[in-house]
């Protein structure tokens, strides 16, 4: 794995341009009905879901690789993350690309860790960080998480910053040779405590939408707008593209309230 990093080229970071906007994600790019969130659920699923009409997916179970948390049904509240955040990306070379290869990188199913099903929470948590800035909380994983990290830069030839390059040294040299194939953490499970009886339309418990992160109010219809969120609740992600009773993903991409 050193071999591999010492090929990265190390540079100061390009600052300027990135807008999410710029990399189209969540196509389906084999036509199969199944855009690539839904691929990437369908593959990460400790038990496989049920696919149904337009790649609806039910009865599956999902463990975070970030913090181990477990998803069970429709895999509507874990998140798929894009390992090297597109906004590193775009620092890190992405900016002199064309728009087709910016697409690619989004919806990048050819390595298995360029993309990962996690938990909404731990998604947050890491933002556009590099593994200077942020390691999955579940120390387990740190070492894939390292060297999936590096083959997805060096499969890009995007380059890495010096405090990068530093930390990633640091993180691997202490890392097996077969760090990438680390079997995921042993789920978190939580034993829900009995409540009343709800119908389907009730919100949930916590009083959060569950078609939304971060944490937005359950409210009928689409009875909030872009213009009511602070702005640290913004971008808006919609967990399921195409389920969006707010309205607030107007093209498609997954994003809503990003201007």
């Amino acid at each position: 794995m050193l071999a591999l990093l010492d090929r990265l080229v190390v540079e100061a970071e390009h600052p300027d341009g990135y807008d999410r906007g710029l990399f189209r994600h969540w196509i389906d790019a084999d036509g199969d009905g199944c855009d690539t969130r839904r691929e990437v659920l369908i593959a990460e699923a400790v038990t496989a879901p049920s696919v149904g009409g337009d790649c609806a997916l039910s009865d599956g179970v999902w463990v975070s690789r970030y913090d181990a948390e477990t998803e069970t049904g429709s895999g509507r509240g874990f998140d798929i993350d894009h390992l090297v955040p597109l906004k590193e990306a775009w620092e890190s070379g992405a900016y002199a690309w064309d728009p087709e290869t910016r697409e690619r990188f989004a919806n990048d199913l050819g390595y298995e860790h360029s993309l990962v099903a996690v938990s909404a929470r731990s998604n947050r948590s890491k933002g556009a960080q590099d593994p200077t800035g942020w390691l999955p909380p579940e120390v387990s994983q740190r070492c894939w998480y390292a060297t999936a990290w590096v083959h997805v830069k060096a499969r890009w030839e995007l380059s890495i910053d010096p405090a990068e390059a530093d930390t990633l040294r640091d993180l691997v040299v202490g890392c097996p040779d077969n760090a990438a194939d680390t079997a995921l953490p042993a789920p978190v499970v939580t034993t829900a405590t009995p409540v009343e009886t709800t119908s389907a339309t009730d919100p949930p418990a916590d009083g959060c939408h569950p078609d939304y992160s971060p944490c937005l109010p359950h409210l009928e219809g689409d009875a909030l707008n872009c213009g009511d969120l602070d702005a640290a609740l913004k971008p808006v992600t919609v967990r399921v593209v195409g389920v969006d009773p707010y309205r607030f993903d107007r093209d498609g991409d997954g994003q809503g309230c990003t201007s």
